[in-house]
């Protein structure tokens, strides 16, 4: 870390927040729409007090700080589990120290203040509660304070812990002085009646590896001699290894390691209970109460490269330890006969809140659901997800929710909790994904104008996802299939058969679901009327296009529209590659190819079927006929070999030449045992193909690595799933069986997973055993070689790998001849294959003077809070309808499509991260990434160089700001988690790269790297700035503006930013250069003042 917290003055944190509540839509970057004050009926009593919903904040990075209490409150949390404390509070945390993309992990585990430090934020936050109520008219905040403490005994009864201890039990020596800091803000905060007592309740929160022996002597001390309600928090260890393991990796798919030693450290299940029946009887007959906190984290062995290599454990939570903690909580209660109170936290989300009230389960924390996009503000759905329950039922308080949930069962909240942790295996949000998480791009992340719609970025023709999502939801497909033809060539076949790309970048994968985005293109492009397009003005120029698939007919369309004469040959007598003649029908039928086809035609493009290039006739030939230039876009058209002995043997097939002629004569004779070697897409085909032909015989998938590493679409492996298809992993074919001449099985070598190679994916490696499988046809399909037999005599220079080398403009290396697809990556997609066909077209385009249109900007009008407020809610997604399993014996297509109010729909649960980001603010604990709003800056600043000891001007270099919404970073409340980097749709990290300020003039001085200090006297706001080492200001005052830099000096006029006045700030060499760029950042920076400054 670069340096410890600087927590915020409760003065300076007061204002800032009540400036907010007297006017801003937002506070502490928590919009008012997300405010959630929770109904009276969801009030609960436990540990001796009442308080207003059993929802609150688990001790972590959400309640360390006094504005993460305040923010948590805002949404609606009412339970506060405290940052826990321990007598070791200087420690040397590893940053970063979250990683909460998925399944969450981190490796830091207590506070990062000192005792007195964290006894000061809870103080803060308990004033600022009361104050915030009262100036929200609430009778009070309804909030509870526990405390978290660990670790030893002897660490709990020395004086740090107890001084701490004593004074939230009772802090009337700081209370006064507290509630004058928040009366120089809110002045009738003296009038209410705020209590001495923050907390007399604690939380025993044990270091993993603590024996239950120290457990039982710390909790019965905190019960008998401290006198204060006490619960324990106990790990999810007590499974014991094989239950654990059981769930975590087998029934719900997580490769995640649990090593041995985290079960020999923790307390077994026997001792536990034991500890616990004990602690109970200790407290039956005492006014203060015990209880357990299910769960703790898991350790587990640290696989991920977020962290430090020095750590070699990570601890678990979230999703993954959701079945873990809910079963754990259904044994523990069973075993205790429900006679001790739990209270929850592991996983717990918005969905499943109301049913985990309902088991009686309560209070509920939470923590990782808070890490993620949205953060504090997704509270609210959880109290309006209950409310909305307990009104379904008629329940009219918690208790009546749990036995109306019951029902029939008549079992109340014990029964309902036994049903709910049978039936979470079958909730796909708390198994393994199907794929990994795709959160991160390739953009840089400057300090300004980082906004921008990762879905778009994720697809390979940069199709402007987000306008024709807006344009559908608003009921205007016209408009939305006008939007997808500016860059898609294609969108009938993409919008049934891409693999969207676009969908893995979503940052609704972080919600719920991705957006539904190539069905919602299907339905445009097919219930839209987009504008008619005509040829552009003839350029008497003639392009060649050479194949008919995604590439060419993706050149053949942009070209045409550019003026160019365009001549497509195609050797098949079928258009449209791949997608014309191998897709299988039940994918896709033949209407979404034949339209996009007809649209190309329609601007003039001739196709001629049935012409080979390098056959009937040759590349030079082309050019003797007056194309001036020619595009190859053939695609990767020959299977590869399986390179082992047996495979010439008769029954053994290539996949591409196999889907062609399953397609064509629509039955084949395949016997009763077809093997299809292979992961990807075109292997899927063949085994679905196969599976329609083969009724009662099998159809296994053979694949060296195991489906998770699969590269086919996670939809079309779970269709082979659906359709009886077997997935034999884990098994590397060695040889074919052959007898008479005909493949009779497939020898495999059975493997495991290594270390991961250079596709990132775990390495498959020989066990030496190996298994025969039945075969009676073998379908080879582990990848695809280009033939380019036409470039016979032809100098082009190939790549390594053996693809076309090309320039930016897809030209080779031979003057006038082009290629695309899969001769310049290797064997791709459609989409990219396209993209790759519009690129180069625009580029030849642009070399003849035709420039394409920049893309019209859509006026969607909508206001930045409310956006901000819908980045906090979970919406499920629409369900897309497909042909049912027993109706699925022949081709038809089984993918169906959207109604138009569904679509509408899917359409609206868009986040329109085009308009709005700010994920980073949304997901830091410690509001330290900050939003704010400017007005869109343009300067054209002069570039000084030194002569004759005067700077002078010669030239000009431009500085934009052109986005409303800005981000800064406060330093003060940073402290490096690394979480807003994790979810940062770039490739960098917002506290780094964000103009970083601090609040005071200490934070500044003793900042390193890069730093910012604003603060305002009267009508003079000074920026100051630390920027490579070097300090700079800008002040305004009025009609006037000074810059100081260490080269110069400039008096501008605030209201243009029109230079008055250039002077050297020293001694120049002649001709030395005067760069004005940190002038001009400081300037723009000037907006962020109501983020950073708090006057008096």
């Amino acid at each position: 870390m670069e340096k410890p917290f600087r927590p915020i003055p409760l003065e300076t944190l007061a204002r800032w927040i009540f400036r907010d509540l007297d006017g801003q839509p937002t506070v502490l970057g928590i919009p008012r729409d997300n405010f959630q004050v929770p109904d009276p009926k969801m009030a609960l009593t436990r540990m001796g007090r009442s308080f207003a919903a059993p929802l609150g904040v688990a001790a972590g990075p959400h309640t360390q700080l006094a504005q993460n209490i305040v923010a948590a409150w805002l949404a609606g949390a009412r339970f506060i589990e405290l940052k826990t404390v321990q007598t070791l509070d200087e420690l040397n945390v590893s940053k970063p120290c979250i990683d909460s993309e998925d399944a969450t992990f981190n490796c830091e585990w207590s506070q990062e203040l000192q005792l007195d430090q964290s006894f000061d934020e809870y103080l803060k936050a308990w004033v600022l509660l009361h104050a915030i109520a009262h100036k929200l008219g609430l009778k009070d905040p309804g909030v509870f304070f526990s405390m978290s403490v660990g670790y030893d005994l002897a660490g709990i009864q020395g004086e740090k812990v107890q001084r701490f201890l004593r004074r939230m039990r009772d802090a009337k020596a700081e209370l006064p002085a507290a509630i004058e800091a928040v009366a120089q803000a809110y002045p009738a905060v003296k009038e209410l009646p705020i209590a001495a007592e923050l907390s007399n309740q604690i939380t025993l929160s044990t270091m993993h590896g603590c024996p239950p022996t120290e457990i039982e002597k710390i909790a019965s001390y905190l019960l008998t001699e401290l006198g204060v309600h006490t619960w324990v928090k106990l790990n999810p260890t007590l499974l014991g290894p094989e239950r654990l393991r059981e769930i975590l990796n087998k029934k719900c798919g997580f490769d995640i390691t649990v090593p041995d030693v985290a079960f020999e450290h923790d307390p077994g299940w026997e001792d536990a209970m034991a500890m616990v029946r004990n602690l109970a009887a200790t407290a039956k007959g005492r006014e203060q109460s015990f209880g357990l906190k299910l769960s703790n984290t898991l350790e587990v062995v640290n696989t991920r490269t977020v962290f430090p290599a020095n750590e070699k454990m990570m601890y678990m939570s979230g999703r993954s330890l959701h079945p873990l903690t809910l079963n754990l909580a259904h044994l523990v209660t069973e075993e205790l006969d429900g006679q001790v109170p739990i209270s929850f936290c592991g996983g717990a989300d918005a969905l499943n809140y109301p049913e985990l009230v309902a088991d009686g389960l309560s209070p509920v924390t939470v923590s990782t659901d808070l890490l993620k996009p949205g953060g504090y503000a997704r509270l609210q759905q959880y109290l309006v997800n209950l409310d909305a329950q307990m009104t379904r039922l008629g329940a009219g308080s918690l208790d009546e929710l749990a036995e109306k949930t019951a029902g029939e069962h008549k079992d109340g909240a014990r029964g309902n909790l036994r049903r709910h942790a049978a039936r979470v295996f079958g909730d796909k949000r708390f198994l393994t994904r199907d794929r990994p998480m795709a959160t991160k791009g390739s953009r840089a992340l400057g300090r300004f104008d980082c906004i921008a719609a990762p879905c778009q970025e994720g697809c390979p023709t940069n199709q402007n996802v987000p306008d024709y999502l807006w344009l559908v939801a608003n009921g205007r497909p016209n408009e939305a299939a006008d939007v997808i033809l500016r860059t898609n060539a294609l969108p009938g076949v993409t919008g049934c058969i891409c693999d969207h790309p676009c969908m893995d970048r979503c940052v609704r994968n972080h919600y719920d679901a991705p957006l539904a985005i190539r069905e919602v293109k299907r339905f445009a492009i097919e219930n839209g009327t987009p504008a008619a397009r005509k040829a552009g003005e003839k350029l008497d120029v003639r392009v060649a296009i050479v194949g008919a698939g995604p590439a060419g007919l993706g050149a053949a369309y942009y070209l045409a529209l550019a003026g160019f004469g365009v001549t497509v040959f195609e050797a098949r007598r079928e258009l449209g590659g791949m997608p014309g003649g191998l897709i299988p029908p039940f994918r896709m039928g033949r209407e979404p190819l034949a339209a996009d086809v007809a649209r190309i035609e329609a601007l003039g493009v001739e196709i001629k079927l049935g012409v080979e290039i390098g056959k009937d006739l040759t590349l030079t030939q082309l050019r003797e006929q007056g194309f001036k230039y020619t595009f190859i876009g053939v695609g990767a058209a020959a299977g590869k070999k399986l390179g082992i002995p047996g495979e010439d043997a008769a029954g053994v097939l290539d996949a591409l030449a196999y889907l062609e002629k399953a397609k064509a004569e629509g039955k084949m004779e395949l016997g009763q045992h077809v093997l299809i070697v292979g992961g990807g897409n075109s292997a899927m085909d063949a085994a679905r193909s196969s599976r329609r032909f083969v009724k009662d015989g099998t159809v296994d998938l053979v694949y060296r690595r195991t489906r998770a590493q699969m590269p086919a679409a996670p939809e079309e492996i779970e269709a082979c799933v659906e359709e009886g298809i077997g997935l034999r992993d884990l098994l590397a074919p060695e040889r074919v069986q052959v007898e008479n001449g005909k493949v009779t099985g497939l020898v495999c070598g059975v493997m495991k997973l290594g270390a991961p190679d250079a596709s990132g994916r775990p390495r498959p490696e020989p066990t030496g055993e190996q298994l025969t499988l039945p075969c009676s046809t073998l379908i080879a399909a582990i990848g695809q070689d280009t033939v380019l037999g036409m470039l016979e005599g032809h100098k082009v220079e190939r790549n390594r790998n053996g693809t076309l080398k090309v320039d930016a403009s897809f030209e080779t290396t031979e003057p006038g001849l082009f290629a695309g697809g899969d001769l310049v990556r290797g064997p791709a997609s459609i989409i990219k294959a396209a993209a790759d066909g519009r690129r180069f077209a625009e580029a030849l385009a642009k070399r003849h003077g035709v420039e394409v249109a920049p893309e019209p900007i859509l006026a969607k009008n909508e206001k930045t809070e409310a956006l901000l407020a819908r980045k906090a809610r979970k919406t499920s997604p629409q369900t897309v309808p497909v042909l049912p399993l027993d109706q699925r014996g022949g081709f038809e297509v089984v993918h169906g499509k959207l109604s138009a109010e569904a679509a509408v729909a899917e359409a609206d649960r868009c986040l329109d991260c085009d308009e709005l980001c700010s994920l980073c603010v949304t997901v830091c604990p410690n509001r330290a990434n900050q939003a704010y709003v400017t007005r869109p800056l343009s300067l054209e600043l002069p570039s000084l160089v030194a002569r004759g000891g005067k700077l002078v001007a010669e030239g000009s270099k431009p500085f934009a700001v052109t986005q409303s919404v800005q981000t800064i970073n406060v330093g003060d409340s940073c402290n490096e988690c690394g979480n807003c980097a994790t979810f940062c749709p770039t490739a960098d990290a917002p506290y780094k790269q964000k103009p970083r300020f601090w609040l005071d003039r200490e934070g500044f001085e003793t900042a390193k790297g890069d730093a910012f200090h604003m603060v305002r006297e009267g009508d003079e706001l000074r920026l100051e700035a630390t920027l490579d080492g070097a300090r700079h200001s800008l002040v305004r005052n009025g009609a006037t503006a000074e810059y100081r830099g260490p080269k110069a000096v400039v008096t501008l006029k605030p209201e243009s930013w029109e230079i008055v006045e250039t002077a050297a700030a020293g001694e120049l060499t002649e001709g030395e250069a005067v760069d004005l760029t940190a002038c001009a950042t400081l300037i723009a920076l000037l907006a962020a003042e109501p983020a950073v400054v708090f006057a008096k």
